[in-house]
């Protein structure tokens, strides 16, 4: 009769079932602008340090077709940011909600919910 193999339980991973930690309900639900900067100046600061070759390729990662105008590049992605920006961001004016409405969204952006 074959001998089991013995396992070294030091090699052996086990998932906890814990949910990773996020930081936003766009991370939860796997949808947002795919873009670690959170703001225009954040995201401008990371394209000015990258390399041309760098910025390309960035390029390419976001669906633009690189240039090899700079100038031109770095505004077409600095475009592209904004427009993912703004799908995700909160265009209704709180002060015309009703009271119930204005809970439910302090309580969200809070993390409340």
């Amino acid at each position: 009769m074959a001998k089991a193999k013995k396992v070294d339980l030091n090699t052996i991973s086990q998932a906890h079932g814990a949910l990773p930690e996020s930081k936003s309900i766009a991370d939860i639900f796997g949808y947002g602008t795919g873009y670690e900067e959170k703001t225009i100046e954040e995201y401008d600061a990371k394209i000015d340090a990258l390399t041309d070759s760098d910025l390309h390729e960035h390029a390419i990662e976001v669906g633009i077709v690189p240039t090899s105008n700079t100038v031109l590049l770095k505004d077409k992605l600095q475009r592209q940011f904004l427009t993912a920006q703004s799908k995700y961001t909160y265009k209704t004016n709180p002060n015309n909600m009703s009271k119930k409405n204005q809970e439910i969204l302090k309580n969200f952006m809070k993390g409340a919910i």
